[in-house]
């Protein structure tokens, strides 16, 4: 009887642990029940009526036991619903990151295309605008050739007209000495004083250069005007040839005695702010005539180059066309003029 009851106890204790309890802990308790068990199963009442004290703690010691594992069974159910739900949830979160991610990436694709498209964008506006400059840069080069090429012909046809005109009125003045000075048609030009003598004696002589002296004499005399007629009247009437009437004006009003003076001018001759490169071209072409008269055409135009050269406003400029050498003041204006359009097309 007294292994009987012990075997049936065993089998339904072991049965019940097994399902309850975890593998862990389930020696430990065990064994305490079961010593339990064997001090407590020989006698349940005393021989005087009363419950054994070693059975009443072996009962008590079986509830707690029941309730434990009631205890376990609830708490491994829940256990096991929470890592249910928890892995229900880190799924629904890894799905929900992995579409944020997806999103995130779709929406960093379509931000980079925008902007590459932006860019091309950009850079097709500069590429339209640098053609448009470079048309127009093209365009204005052009024009700008063409009025040079029509600056260019007119100099030329202007050259070639004065040339034909000199021709002709020398022409005509060889011509016209056959006959008398009254059947010239030709006059010489009237000397008032209103420009200097020396390039009034140039522009007459140009006209009288094939007539007798005779005639020279006579339309010099003609031309004169006020105090001029004066100095006329001082030379003997047998000495009026053209030489001698000539030199007395040339006393009188020429630039012989002003040398050092136009020549002291000369060196100090700069460009002024105002003036423009042909105004000083001139303006040292001049000064050159009337500081040097007599001297050679060769002498006049390096002169008149080192001149023009030294007074230059621009020291670029200035430099540049000295280390030209050019052997005439015309070249040296024409260089630093094509200087100073380059200089503009390039601002």
């Amino acid at each position: 009887m007294y292994f009987r009851q012990r075997y049936t106890f065993l089998s339904c204790v072991k049965g019940r642990w097994k399902s309850a309890i975890p593998k862990g802990r389930s020696v430990k308790i065990f064994a305490k029940v079961l010593g339990t068990y064997c001090c407590a199963s020989k006698a349940k009442w005393n021989h005087n009526g009363t419950v054994n004290k070693p059975y009443k703690a072996w009962r008590e010691r079986i509830s707690c036991f029941w309730q434990t594992t009631n205890v376990c069974q609830l708490q491994g159910r829940s256990m096991k619903a929470s890592q249910e739900e928890m892995k229900e949830e880190r799924k629904s979160s890894q799905e929900k990151l992995k579409q944020d991610i997806n999103n995130s990436q779709g929406d960093v694709k379509r931000g980079q295309e925008e902007m590459k498209q932006k860019l091309e964008d950009k850079v097709q506006e500069m590429k339209t605008t640098i053609e448009d400059s470079n048309t127009k840069l093209e365009n204005k080069l052009k024009e700008f050739e063409e009025v040079g090429e029509e600056i260019n012909q007119v100099k030329d046809e202007k050259i070639e007209d004065l040339e034909t005109k000199v021709r002709q009125l020398s022409t005509t003045g060889i011509i016209k000495t056959e006959g008398s000075v009254a059947a010239t048609k030709i006059k010489v030009p009237t000397y008032d004083r209103k420009v200097s003598w020396n390039t009034y004696l140039r522009q007459s002589e140009a006209v009288v250069c094939n007539w007798r002296e005779e005639e020279k004499a006579t339309s010099l005399i003609a031309a004169l005007r006020s105090d001029a007629l004066e100095v006329v009247r001082t030379i003997p009437e047998s000495s009026q040839d053209y030489k001698a009437i000539t030199s007395a004006l040339e006393k009188r009003y020429g630039d012989a005695h002003l040398q050092h003076v136009y020549q002291a001018q000369l060196r100090n001759r700069k460009q002024r702010f105002e003036e423009t490169l042909k105004q000083y071209e001139a303006d040292v072409s001049g000064m050159v005539n009337l500081a040097y008269p007599t001297a050679p055409a060769e002498v006049i135009e390096q002169l008149s180059v080192s001149s023009f050269v030294d007074g230059l406003r621009d020291p670029e400029i200035s430099q540049l066309v000295r280390l030209a050498r050019h052997k005439t003041i015309s070249e040296a204006l024409a260089q630093a003029l094509e200087m100073l359009l380059r200089r503009h097309l390039d601002l």
